[in-house]
């Protein structure tokens, strides 16, 4: 697919798996291509970490990819541009929370969106809804989070209604 797809391509969990034994199969892509590593997954893209952020950056130029690594302050890169998330609780750390995220930010780029936007609006949303969830929950569950969005999005439409008519 990798060699084949024009489209973004937002590469998770197996997918990674499966590029960490042959990363250089990157170089060969026809469209964008976003991968979301947690720091264990994505330890075995870059085989070495010393230091995280060069690690990123490094890889992330090498292979021309948008990289959304998940962890405490989600860190995304693309085009030589670096930014930490500040939204996400420790209840989210549950299975199937990185699928969420994934579609999120798939869903983005099927609107539209531009690859690395849709990164970083993916994680911020992703974060955002887990951490309303977290204010009356102990756990975050991603099905859950997956309902809330459109109830969160329409709240920012309204917030930004109300900012343009108070301008």
């Amino acid at each position: 697919m990798i060699q084949q797809v024009d489209m973004p391509l937002v590469l998770d969990a197996d997918a990674l798996n499966v590029l960490s034994e042959d990363p250089d199969i990157l170089l060969k892509k026809k469209g964008p291509i976003i991968l979301t590593p947690h720091l264990i997954e994505f330890q075995r893209l870059a085989h070495s970490i010393d230091d995280l952020e060069k690690a990123i950056r490094d890889f992330a130029d090498r292979y021309d990819v948008i990289l959304v690594v998940k962890g405490p302050n989600t860190i995304i890169y693309g085009h030589h541009q670096m930014y930490r998330n500040i939204t996400g609780n420790p209840g989210m750390a549950i299975g199937g929370m990185g699928d969420a995220l994934a579609g999120i930010i798939t869903s983005l780029c099927g609107q539209g969106y531009d690859p690395l936007m849709a990164a970083c609006l993916g994680v911020y949303l992703h974060g955002y809804c887990g951490d309303r969830m977290y204010e009356e929950n102990a756990f975050v569950l991603p099905h859950i989070l997956v309902e809330s969005i459109p109830k969160v999005l329409k709240e920012w439409e309204n917030e930004k209604k109300i900012q343009n008519s108070e301008s």
